[in-house]
């Protein structure tokens, strides 16, 4: 019971793991397909698995020391699943092992510290209190990646909380049901139910509310995309309307000039000044000038002047600063 028990911290660090390197890492070399990418993290829990097993018997110190090198090596090594600098990646494996030391040290003293307070002479599991320590990593990892993704925490506190509670809830859940089993002959089946639904709760838990913000982003990027839309297709009316005008334009020139031709053909002097007159007037009437120093905002309130006309909307009111 205690080896399956293991088994499954073995599983929740592995996850942890993931994890990290998720926050921390980032980008997975494409390059590398499922198989050969979980493979290499089961192994590396393998060999540290078999590594502290063999290594029982050592002294204390010696055996810390030894467990520390090989888990940041084959640490280190899994940091070559990913694309970044080597600085970057030996910086990452050593912060995963000092978090994982840590949380050693806050079980180890703190459970020490409880004894020592209280006087009780109840004694967990060293499988209880490794899988407690795991948990502990986990919450730092979650603050880790709270930190790292500031844009992720910009929902509210309520996203910190929902995805701190749940590994909180499960240390006090385990430590509460491993007490009340002391001495109880069933009490490692009840341990071993416990630890499987609380790594399955806080896996959940996690995956859960990282998609729901990845909802929420992906729902924020779609209306930034079609405010972009709309601002593009208020662009393409505006470029419309003005080739509209360029065309009719050319148009109106064209009969100008032939006009002029006849007249001067005709040799009427007084005809073609009428006639000039008559369109400058035509031309201060229909089209309104607007000239604030930017090009841009010329031609945007210049079109909705002219669409306002358009629509029959003879009160137009303009308010702008430059």
């Amino acid at each position: 019971m205690e080896t399956i028990i293991n088994f499954v911290s073995l599983c929740f660090d592995m996850f942890i793991l993931l994890i990290f390197f998720k926050t921390m890492l980032v980008n997975r070399k494409k390059n590398i397909n499922n198989i050969i990418f979980y493979g290499s993290f089961i192994l590396m829990e393998i060999i540290i698995y078999l590594a502290f097993f063999f290594l029982m018997d050592i002294h204390t110190s010696i055996r810390f020391f030894i467990t520390v090198i090989i888990s940041v090596s084959t640490t280190y090594i899994l940091t070559f699943l990913y694309d970044a600098p080597l600085r970057h990646k030996l910086f990452v494996a050593i912060s995963f092992q000092i978090y994982c030391n840590i949380s050693e040290y806050i079980v180890y003293y703190g459970y020490m510290l409880y004894l020592n307070h209280t006087g009780n002479n109840y004694a967990a599991g060293d499988y209880i209190m490794n899988f407690i320590s795991k948990i502990i990593t986990f919450i730092m990892i979650i603050i880790t990646f709270l930190i790292m993704n500031p844009k992720k925490n910009n929902y509210g506190i309520q996203y910190s909380l929902l995805i701190l509670l749940t590994p909180v809830v499960s240390i006090i859940t385990l430590l509460a049901i491993s007490y009340s089993g002391a001495g109880n002959i069933s009490s490692l089946a009840l341990q071993l139910a416990a630890v499987i639904g609380l790594v399955f709760l806080n896996i959940a838990n996690y995956f859960l509310l990282d998609n729901l913000i990845l909802s929420k982003e992906l729902k924020a990027k779609e209306e930034q995309l079609m405010q972009q839309i709309r601002y593009q297709s208020d662009k393409y009316e505006m470029i419309s309307a003005s080739y509209r005008d360029t065309r009719r334009l050319i148009h109106d020139t064209k009969k100008h000039y032939f006009f002029i031709r006849n007249a001067l053909g005709k040799q009427s002097d007084e005809a073609i000044c009428n006639y000039i007159d008559k369109e400058l007037s035509a031309l201060d009437n229909k089209h309104i000038v607007v000239n604030c120093g930017n090009l841009v905002i010329d031609s945007f309130v210049g079109y909705y002047i002219q669409l306002a006309g358009q629509e029959d909307i003879y009160t137009f009111k303009t308010k702008y600063h430059v």
